[in-house]
């Protein structure tokens, strides 16, 4: 009994160690404060110890400028920069204040964005260059 007891100790804390360094990625979708009611989700509601990393959705690519660019400036930027309201970028980086091991990650690109702008910037090595710039 003793024997088996050691090694049931022994997979449980395997398992608690191997969990303790997953990555449990978070993907949230900023529009997700225009549902209405109960389905609203925003900055807020995310628990910051749950996740290992957040991914912030979306930004997107200007294909005058060929830099990344903001999609919903209202929701995303603070009232002190054109467009802005609702500091969504500025509110999930201060998740970190919370936890100070996330990491926050931004999505380039969405389902409305298409493939077109991303190929005609990928195949000119100074569209290129300039996107990376601007994202570095």
């Amino acid at each position: 009994m003793k024997i088996l007891t050691v090694i049931v100790l022994g997979v449980v804390c395997g398992a608690a160690t191997a969990a303790a360094s997953d990555k449990i990625v978070c993907y949230f979708s900023s529009w997700a404060r225009y549902r209405p009611g109960l389905g609203m989700f925003d900055v807020e509601d995310i628990d910051p110890f749950l996740c290992t990393h957040i991914i912030f959705s979306f930004t997107g690519l200007s294909n005058q400028t060929w830099e990344i660019e903001v999609l919903d400036p209202w929701n995303e930027l603070c009232p002190d920069e054109e467009g802005g309201h609702y500091c969504a970028f500025k509110r999930t980086v201060g998740l970190k204040d919370l936890n100070q091991d996330l990491t926050v990650i931004v999505a380039i690109g969405g389902w409305n964005e298409g493939s077109e702008d991303y190929s005609m910037m990928a195949e000119d090595p100074r569209k290129r260059k300039t996107f990376i710039s601007s994202v570095v």
